[in-house]
């Protein structure tokens, strides 16, 4: 599963890779029996009957499930709530969920979107307007969306009100903990990224090469292809130095601090960027709580092509590996989910690996889409 992160392959630009997040781990875990998925609890006590034809693992508390061309949400508690049709689905919170009802061709591609208030019921249209894929948050008391209209970006209400207008070549979706969003505007002919607040206020002027959002309280910026961290302020609380980094989770990011040798493992730091533990891994996924998913390779050859087959703890230390090349996906509540390479899924807590699949199914990703199959 792929992380928030930077990295400078040999004679590349700054590419920013990310995904819809992390997922949750809850008290209800997904089983798969009879060609069905239904809910149950860790000991096996079925909570919700088995009838749906896929799942997704809990993020931000929520689950989705599809019931042919029927999506559905389902709460850490158990609520189940219909969303209607569709071909695609994701979590934006644990109160909003977002449904398509086609699967875009490319990113300028305007396809009809429904947005779900998990809380009180109600249905939004939002607008039509470029970049409004995923990227909802919630900033500011209101789901917002960085979008793109008439070549500048700027921040859009679900009902389709211009919540800010600016003169930026882009702007990122805004943060939910620091109300901050990455702004981009060329100067001098090159393309330098800041930060504005939800006010349009230029906090962070641009001034670096590349920016990612913040995470307890750090980002990850980069000037001539090395990567270093500033604070909400701007100022740089680690130079720009490394080859590759990470956002802070848990306390703990990973960087690879040579910035010549992209073949190196990563290495934890704190947030005095000292090292955590000796111990260095290959594609480690971001702390969650007290675990992280790694690769034990002792080489990037190795490593390359295979999954994260160990959890290590806060020390460093190996606290569950398995047999064969598998995959591990930690949540924040301290569960493990353990794609099993000959098929299904086990969640491993307290020690213990726990299976919960059967016959050659596997816990999908947490974005839920028809194929195309299906559709009458």
């Amino acid at each position: 599963m792929k992380c928030f992160q930077l990295i400078f392959p040999a004679a590349c630009c700054v590419c920013l890779l990310s995904n819809l997040g992390q997922a949750d781990d809850s008290p209800l875990i997904p089983r798969y029996e009879n060609t069905k998925w239904g809910y149950v609890t860790l000991e096996g006590e079925q909570r919700i009957e088995q009838k749906f034809d896929r799942v997704t693992r809990f993020k931000h508390e929520v689950s989705l499930a599809r019931e042919g061309e029927d999506f559905f949400a389902i709460s850490r508690a158990g609520k189940v709530t219909r969303l209607g049709t569709g071909r695609q689905a994701a979590v934006i919170s644990n109160r909003f969920v977002i449904v398509r009802k086609q699967v875009p061709e490319s990113f300028e591609e305007q396809i009809p979107t429904r947005i779900v208030d998990l809380e009180t019921g109600k249905r939004y249209q939002p607008p039509q307007i470029q970049g409004t894929v995923f990227d909802w948050k919630f900033a500011g008391g209101e789901l917002l969306s960085a979008a793109d209209k008439e070549d500048k970006w700027g921040l859009y209400s679900l009902d389709g009100t211009q919540h800010l207008a600016t003169q930026y070549d882009y702007l990122g979706p805004p943060n939910s903990a620091h109300g901050l969003c990455v702004c981009m505007k060329k100067i001098d002919g090159r393309r330098q990224m800041g930060y504005i607040d939800l006010d349009g206020k230029e906090v962070i002027s641009p001034r670096f090469d590349a920016a990612l959002e913040f995470h307890e309280g750090r980002a990850v910026v980069a000037r001539q292809k090395k990567l270093g961290y500033i604070n909400t302020s701007g100022d740089l609380v680690q130079p720009c130095e490394f080859r590759s980094a990470r956002p802070f989770s848990s306390g703990i990011a990973w960087v690879i601090p040579d910035p010549e040798n992209y073949e190196l493992p990563w290495q934890a730091v704190n947030r005095s960027f000292e090292p955590v533990f000796e111990k260095h891994y290959f594609k480690p996924e971001n702390f969650q709580k007290e675990w992280a998913a790694v690769s034990s390779a002792s080489t990037y050859e190795a490593a390359e092509g295979t999954g994260r087959d160990s959890l290590i703890n806060r020390s460093g230390k190996i606290v569950f590996s398995t047999d064969v090349e598998e995959d591990i996906v930690v949540g924040s509540s301290g569960y493990a989910w353990v794609n099993r390479e000959q098929g299904g899924v086990a969640i491993f807590k307290d020690g213990k690996l726990w299976d919960w699949s059967v016959a050659d199914e596997k816990i999908p990703p947490v974005v839920l889409t028809v194929p195309k199959v299906n559709l009458k």
